[in-house]
C-alpha cells in the first residue's frame, strides 16, 4: 500500500507540473528557448519565477534580445529587395572581392569574418551564396552598363588568341569608345571564349557574337570604325571578310608588332650578341650568391636584364644594356669559377670575341629607338596623328642605315598593314595635309571626327590577357568556364 500511495502521489505531482508548464507565462517559454538543453529540475512555478529573477537569465535574455534585432534588421534589408540578390551589403562585399581578385572561399577565413562583421555591422554570408546569387547579377549588372557605353557610340575593336594553361584556346575582344573625350584611353572587355579550333570562321564566328552581347536587340554594324589585331593570316582572313558586314570597318594590324619583327630581325644578325645574353641570364638566374657577388662590385649598376622574346623591345633593351654596361659585366664574370658552370665558361669566351663590343655599340647606338617608340605606342589614349609621327620616326632613323635590311623591313610590315596606310590619310585629313577623297570611303565627316585617338596597337587586348593568366593560378583551377569568364570580366571592367 506504501507503494501504492507514493506512486499515486508522483503521479499527481506530474499532472500538476504538466499543468503548471501549460499556465506558464511568456516569461517561462522564453526561458526554454534561451536555455533548450537545460535539464527541468522544478517542481514548482516559485521555482521558475526565482530563476526567471537570477543574473544568468537575465544575461541571456539580452543576448537573445539583440541577436533577434540583428535577425530583424537582417530581414528588413533583404525585403526591401527583389529575386535572389536581396542584400546590397553582400551585392557590394561579392563586387569588391571579385574586382580584387580575392576568393570568395576567403570569406571562411575567421579571422577576417569577425573582423568584417564587427566593423562593417552586417553578417557576412557564406562563400556559396555569393557565387550562386551574387556573381551571376554582378555580370548581368556589368554588362549592362558596358552596353550603355556603346550604345549609339562609334567604337573601336581589338581581339586576340592565346593558349591558357589549361591547353585552351582563349580568345578576348575589348572595345573603347571613338570621339568621346572622357572616354580617351579607356576600355572595355565585352567577351571572353573558347574556340575549338583557331582559324578564320571561328574568330569571325567570335567576333559577331560578342558584338551581339554588346548589342542585344539590333547590332550597330555602321557603328564600328576600327578594328586592332596581330597579323595572323587566320585573323586578317576573318576581319576581310567581316567587311561585308561592317562596312566602315578598318583592319590595322598592330604597329608594335611590325617594330618587333624588326627587332627579331636584329637578334638574328648577331648571333654572339644573342648567345652572350642568354649565357648570362643563366649565370644569374636563381643563384643568389652570384646576384650578391655582382651587387658588391658594382653596387650602382643594375643586374643584367632577363629578355623574354615575346615580350616586345625587350631584346634590344638588353644588347642596349650590355653595351652600356659592358666592362662592369666583364669585369664581374671574371671573378666567377668557369668550373661552376658552362654558362659562366661560354660567356667568358663571348666577352672576349673579336667584334662583340661593336656589335653592341651598333645596337645601343642604332636600334634602341625601336623599343622607346614601342613603349611610347602603348600608351593609353595616344593622339592618332603622334602615334604615326613617332613611327615614321623609326622609318627615318632605319633609312640612314648603311644596310638596307632594316628599313626594308618595316617598310614591307606597313605596306602590307593597309589599315595603316588608310588612318595615315585620316591623320593627314585631320591635319589639314590632305583632303578628302575615295580612299577614305565610306566614313563620313563625322566618322572622321572620331578618329582623333584611334589605336594603332593591339597591347590593351593582351593586357586583359596578363589579368586573365594572374587569375588562373595553380590553386584556382577549378573554376567552371563560365564562373571564370564572368569573374575575368567583372575584373577587368572594375573602374565602371
Amino acid at each position: 500500500m506504501e507503494d501504492k500511495g507514493k506512486k499515486q502521489v508522483y503521479m499527481y505531482e506530474k499532472a500538476d507540473y504538466r499543468l503548471m508548464k501549460q499556465r506558464l507565462t511568456m516569461d517561462w517559454i522564453q526561458y526554454l528557448s534561451l536555455e533548450p538543453d537545460i535539464e527541468m529540475t522544478a517542481s514548482k512555478k516559485f521555482q521558475v519565477q526565482q530563476h526567471l529573477k537570477t543574473s544568468k537569465h537575465i544575461r541571456l535574455e539580452a543576448v537573445k534580445s539583440n541577436s533577434a534585432q540583428k535577425e530583424q534588421q537582417i530581414l528588413l534589408e533583404c525585403s526591401s529587395k527583389s529575386g535572389p540578390d536581396r542584400s546590397q551589403f553582400n551585392a557590394d562585399l561579392c563586387k569588391a572581392f571579385v574586382s580584387a581578385d580575392i576568393p570568395l572561399h576567403k570569406l571562411n577565413n575567421k579571422c577576417l569574418k569577425s573582423f568584417l562583421e564587427q566593423y562593417a555591422g552586417k553578417k557576412v554570408p557564406d562563400e556559396s551564396t555569393l557565387r550562386k546569387n551574387y556573381v551571376s547579377q554582378l555580370f548581368k549588372d556589368t554588362m549592362e552598363i558596358i552596353r550603355r557605353k556603346a550604345c549609339g557610340k562609334k567604337i573601336w575593336v581589338s581581339l586576340d588568341e592565346t593558349t591558357d594553361v589549361e591547353q585552351r584556346c582563349i580568345v578576348n575582344l575589348i572595345f573603347g569608345v571613338l570621339g568621346d573625350e572622357t572616354e580617351r584611353g579607356k576600355y572595355y572587355l565585352v567577351n571572353v571564349g573558347v574556340l575549338s579550333k583557331v582559324n578564320h570562321s571561328t574568330v569571325a564566328g567570335f567576333f559577331n557574337d560578342s558584338l551581339q552581347l554588346l548589342w542585344p536587340t539590333k547590332l550597330e554594324y555602321e557603328n564600328v570604325l576600327l578594328v586592332c589585331t596581330d597579323a595572323a593570316p587566320y585573323m586578317c582572313k576573318a576581319m576581310n571578310g567581316l567587311q561585308v558586314l561592317y562596312p566602315k570597318m578598318i583592319h590595322v594590324t598592330c604597329v608594335a608588332h611590325g617594330l618587333h619583327r624588326v627587332a627579331e630581325l636584329v637578334r638574328s644578325k648577331y648571333p654572339d650578341v644573342n648567345q652572350l645574353i642568354a649565357n648570362v641570364k643563366k649565370i644569374f638566374l636563381k643563384a643568389p650568391s652570384r646576384t650578391a657577388r655582382f651587387s658588391e662590385i658594382a653596387p650602382s649598376t643594375p643586374l643584367p636584364p632577363s629578355p623574354v622574346m615575346t615580350r616586345w623591345g625587350s631584346w634590344i633593351d638588353a644588347a642596349t644594356y650590355y653595351g652600356k654596361n659592358f666592362n662592369v659585366i666583364e669585369a664581374v664574370i671574371a671573378t666567377f669559377d668557369p668550373e661552376e658552370a658552362q654558362s659562366i665558361q661560354e660567356s667568358k669566351i663571348l666577352l672576349e670575341t673579336e667584334g662583340i663590343k661593336e656589335s653592341l655599340l651598333f645596337i645601343a647606338t642604332n636600334f634602341a629607338c625601336i623599343s622607346s617608340t614601342i613603349t611610347r605606342l602603348e600608351e593609353r589614349g595616344l593622339l592618332l596623328s603622334s602615334a604615326i609621327s613617332l613611327v615614321n620616326g623609326v622609318l627615318d632613323e632605319l633609312k640612314s642605315l648603311q644596310s638596307d635590311a632594316y628599313y626594308g623591313k618595316l617598310s614591307n610590315v606597313l605596306y602590307k598593314n593597309k589599315g595603316f596606310e588608310k588612318l595615315k590619310k585620316v591623320s593627314q585629313i585631320m591635319s589639314g595635309d590632305a583632303i578628302i577623297d575615295e580612299t577614305v570611303q565610306p566614313l563620313t565627316m563625322s566618322d572622321l571626327l572620331c578618329m582623333k585617338h584611334a589605336p594603332i596597337v593591339s597591347c590593351d587586348v593582351e593586357r586583359v590577357f596578363s589579368e586573365y593568366k594572374a587569375m588562373l593560378t595553380d590553386n584556382r583551377r577549378g573554376f567552371n568556364f563560365e564562373n571564370l569568364r564572368h569573374h575575368v570580366i567583372i575584373k577587368c571592367n572594375h573602374n565602371l
